[in-house]
């Protein structure tokens, strides 16, 4: 009786966590995550950089320092404000794209 009480109790546990669709370390929040860079045509010169944060973030800022041997080059940095979009996520969208 103890073995199907243990496994009726794993089964529910694994059916509700297949029903939480977002758990909680997935969540957007304050700090930034899901960095992204992407090179530009002169990537020499520019490129771009995309991460996600909540959307209780109100201001962003990207902070821009040259690699050192020093353990502080982040005393460096230049901060450049940055652009910031809501994204509402489709899943229809997402779906009806066979390629992707």
């Amino acid at each position: 009786m103890k073995r199907v009480s243990l496994l009726l109790l794993l089964l529910l546990t694994g059916v509700a966590v297949a029903a939480d669709e977002n758990p909680p370390w997935q969540q957007p929040g304050a700090w930034p995550d899901r960095v992204i860079a992407t090179l530009t045509a002169e990537p020499a010169s520019s490129f771009s950089v995309n991460w996600r944060t909540g959307a209780g973030v109100i201001s962003t800022v990207a902070e821009i320092a040259p690699a050192t041997a020093a353990a502080r080059f982040d005393l460096a940095a230049k901060r450049v404000p940055a652009h910031s979009e809501l994204f509402e996520y489709d899943p229809a969208w997402v779906a009806n794209r066979p390629g992707w």
